[in-house]
């Protein structure tokens, strides 16, 4: 019987269970499966069954969902030979003329292309020094015109008092 509560409404769907199936805690596996076959035949979900009879789901669909188990099948007569290996002459592997070689590195231009690669760096490092550089010149700038903008609010803020000394009475 599937349950479902829909706010205040309870929706109760099914038969009610009044001809549950009470199956014996002793019953063997088999009697147990004979009993979920002639359930699902009636209707019954996998879950109500499992619940039924106290096994669990899963083996519920193994006992309703697999196929009959057939005859095992009978070996070969006929003697199944192995496959012949030949032994075949190694033959170097042939190089095509579409192919070209790979050239050896070599050690005047790898050395040459360090050394661009080092001016590259050179140049970036000095280039991120002097970008630091104008960034804290600017950073300085705008901290001292903000630091005199809030001195002039500070002193437009604060009340003007002619302090005079009072005289004690």
């Amino acid at each position: 019987m599937g349950e479902r509560t829909n706010g205040n409404i309870t929706i109760v769907a099914g038969l009610p269970e009044a001809n549950g199936v009470k199956v014996d805690g002793h019953a063997t596996v088999s009697r147990r499966r004979e009993i979920a076959e002639r359930l699902r035949k009636q209707g019954w979900s996998y879950r109500r069954i499992a619940d039924a009879l106290s096994v669990s789901y899963a083996t519920i669909q193994v006992w309703l969902d697999d196929p009959p188990i057939r005859a095992p099948v009978e070996p070969l007569r006929v003697a199944i030979n192995p496959p012949r290996l030949s032994v075949v002459a190694s033959t170097e592997p042939r190089i095509s003329a579409t192919t070209s070689p790979i050239p050896a590195p070599n050690h005047a231009e790898l050395m040459e292309k360090i050394g661009q690669l080092a001016e590259e760096q050179r140049r970036q490092a000095e280039a991120m020094q002097a970008m630091e550089k104008r960034l804290l010149r600017t950073l300085r700038e705008e901290i001292k015109v903000l630091g005199q903008k809030l001195m002039e609010t500070i002193k437009t803020l604060k009340p003007k008092s002619k302090t005079t000394p009072k005289e004690p009475a």
